[in-house]
């Protein structure tokens, strides 16, 4: 990265504009779309739902299908007669001027960070209870916004360099799953809640500080790539951009759904009122 040189100040700048750009529109598409979703199930009551059966069966499909793009993409390009099929394949997916890239979030390639990415994703959505409210939506949604901005972050701090190459991974959907949840309040966790009532359990400060902490010290490891490049830099941006991205989805999108809903609602019924209706 540091021998092939940076870029002028203003063709930075039109970069991220572009970057922002692409990422308000995939986020505006992938809320828009979740409220259409919401809307024709009834289901604009924002609330917390019991762990069920079900909450983990609807877990599990979305763990199987994450676990399914990431190892297959990982055994597709590292599989070695297919190679020189699959490199010119890989080369669209993870080189553009701009470091923009739809598909490039859903590619791993290393083995590290796809262990990783696994793990997290394994965690999250198996490993226990209490996790984004128990609802899928939630879990989408943080996952997406996080792959958005992860995605944002690395290709700024890529594009900052003479570099053509994109950010590949899904360390942006594990960042946003680790912001979503590193937020909680009072009472949301049941089981910590059965202990406080139980009086064994205190709540303190640490609750809150501990994700500022956090925020901090990866903002500050990710601007460092800025000014002084190293190899795993767009990793680092790309796990920053997804913590910041569920933090984002939990605290300022989250509590105001159902406005959201309401004006999704509202341009739907004006423009394309076919969308809203209703199976019979």
């Amino acid at each position: 990265m540091e021998s092939s040189g940076m870029v002028s100040a203003g063709k930075w700048l039109s970069n991220t504009l572009r970057h922002f750009l692409w990422a308000f529109l995939g986020g505006s598409a992938l809320l828009g779309g979740m409220s259409v979703y919401r809307i024709k199930n009834d289901l604009t009551e924002k609330k917390v739902i019991n762990y069920s059966p079900k909450v983990r069966e609807e877990f599990s499909q979305i763990f199987k299908t994450l676990a399914l793009v990431v190892g297959g993409s990982f055994l597709f390009f590292n599989f070695g007669f297919l190679r020189r099929y699959t490199y010119p394949l890989l080369n669209r997916v993870a080189q553009s001027n701009t470091n923009i890239g739809i598909l490039a979030p859903l590619v791993e390639t290393n083995i590290w960070k796809g262990i990783i990415t696994l793990g997290g994703c394994y965690y999250y959505l198996m490993g226990s209870n209490n996790q984004f409210k128990n609802k899928w939506e939630n879990t989408v949604l943080s996952g997406g916004i996080g792959m958005l901005l992860g995605s944002v972050f690395s290709g700024l701090l890529l594009s900052r360099y003479r570099l053509k190459f994109r950010s590949v991974g899904g360390l942006g959907i594990v960042g946003g799953f680790v912001g979503y949840n590193s937020i909680k309040g009072y009472s949301e966790d049941a089981t910590n809640q059965m202990l406080s009532d139980a009086n064994r359990v205190f709540f303190s400060p640490a609750v809150l500080t501990i994700p500022m902490i956090i925020s901090y010290a990866l903002t500050m490891m990710y601007l460092s790539g800025i000014f002084f490049p190293y190899g795993m830099a767009f990793a680092q941006g790309n796990f920053t951009g997804g913590f910041f991205g569920g933090i984002l989805y939990r605290k300022y999108l989250e509590p105001n759904e159902k406005s959201l809903d309401k004006l999704v609602e509202e341009l739907c019924a004006e423009y394309v009122p076919f969308i809203l209706e209703k199976e019979s």
